[in-house]
């Protein structure tokens, strides 16, 4: 019995699926399918039962994969003890950010990763947050950095900073007095770009929209920061993001930023990891520099 095995095993329970839990542990399918043929020798037990709509584990399967979780569950464990006797951090770390904040962030976070841990191997993406939520809940990455919501599961996190979301115009549109704060409902009667629907955002706005008894002015929908800010400078329209997101923008006079109130709305930005993969000391680091450098890009240091 070997501990990848354990972790084919866990991984095809969860997904259901030979092949989606063959593309999540990065290893084709034929290859999965005899390291499982090889662990229920091992057992001298059927652990799978394969059908045309997928696989899932057996009555004894289900026990194993309890174990097996517990297994690599301390295995995790001991490896990250062993590894914190030493002076050097080491090891490997895939790092996905959540687009409205990832220009923000990243670059003097790499620098002082660079800088402070210098062994420690970073794999870094930026992505809209839907995807980093998938790809945290599938423990395709080992951290993510992405909005706080409802519909977040499967994973561990640490709060890294509340950040108000403000009503975002192109710096030509109006006079001074656009600095005033603006009510939610006068807001959203503008043309707005949104983040597409289904997207936590985007249902976060539409709750308040119908607890306001308005409607959001939708003129266009877009994931992308880069689109979205882009579409606002034009003037084709305005929008409703987090702060931190257009900071440089507003600074260099390009876009401008409204207070919104009644209500105030905040967006709570974590670090997460998933719970099927313990934090190792090179995540527990890289997770307190984000902290760090979150709150010095967003002005709260």
């Amino acid at each position: 019995m070997k501990l990848q095995q354990l972790r084919y095993l866990v991984a095809v329970a969860e997904e259901g699926s030979l092949l989606q839990a063959s593309r999540r542990v990065g290893v084709a399918q034929p290859a999965l399918s005899q390291q499982l043929k090889a662990l229920e020798d091992s057992v001298q037990t059927k652990l799978l039962h394969r059908t045309s709509r997928g696989t899932r584990v057996t009555k004894c399967g289900a026990v194993m994969v309890e174990h097996a979780k517990a297994i690599l569950e301390r295995a995790a464990i001991a490896t990250r003890d062993v590894q914190e006797q030493r002076d050097t951090v080491t090891g490997e770390i895939s790092l996905m950010v959540a687009s409205a904040v990832a220009e923000l962030i990243l670059p003097r976070f790499l620098k002082q990763m660079s800088r402070e841990y210098p062994d420690v191997a970073l794999r870094v993406s930026s992505q809209d947050s839907g995807a980093v939520q998938s790809a945290l809940e599938n423990a395709r990455v080992d951290l993510g950095v992405l909005p706080d919501h409802d519909q977040l599961k499967s994973v561990n996190s640490r709060h890294l900073l509340t950040e108000p979301m403000v009503f975002v115009s192109a710096a030509d549109a109006g006079t001074a007095a656009v600095q005033e704060p603006i009510s939610f409902s006068k807001a959203v009667r503008n043309p707005l770009i949104t983040v597409e629907k289904g997207h936590p955002m985007r249902i976060e706005l539409e709750r308040l929209a119908t607890k306001h008894r308005v409607s959001l002015n939708v003129a266009a929908e877009s994931n992308s920061l880069l689109m979205i800010r882009s579409y606002v400078e034009s003037g084709l329209a305005s929008c409703i993001l987090p702060k931190c997101s257009v900071a440089e923008k507003e600074r260099v006079g390009v876009l401008r930023t409204r207070s919104l109130v009644r209500p105030h709305i905040a967006q709570r930005y974590l670090v997460a990891w998933p719970k099927s993969r313990p934090l190792v000391r090179a995540g527990e680091v890289s997770a307190e520099l984000l902290r760090r450098e979150f709150e010095f890009g967003c002005g709260h240091a």
